[in-house]
């Protein structure tokens, strides 16, 4: 377990920060939703509005590019337009 430590540290750590990134797309304060991230281990689910499925995919995709300075070969799995999580 103590070997795996810094691997999935650093994986909650990526994953905490793309999911910071797009908290972003919420409006501030009393408002219809647009997005609804949950973090689930290294899985980020977001149901999001479908007017704004491009902008959060385009920031999700800039995220992962900015950490790709920490890891290198850094990939994620965007699935958009699902019908339920069960899809995934």
């Amino acid at each position: 377990m103590a070997i795996n430590l810094p691997i999935q540290g650093t994986g909650a750590q990526i994953t905490k920060g793309v999911q910071r990134d797009i908290w972003r797309h919420q409006p501030i304060g009393y408002s219809p939703w647009i997005v609804i991230p949950v973090n689930i281990h290294d899985e980020i689910m977001v149901p999001t509005q479908k007017d704004h499925v491009t902008s959060v995919s385009q920031t999700v995709d800039e995220s992962v590019e900015r950490y790709r300075t920490i890891v290198p070969l850094l990939e994620i799995e965007w699935h958009t337009n699902m019908q339920s999580w069960a899809d995934k």
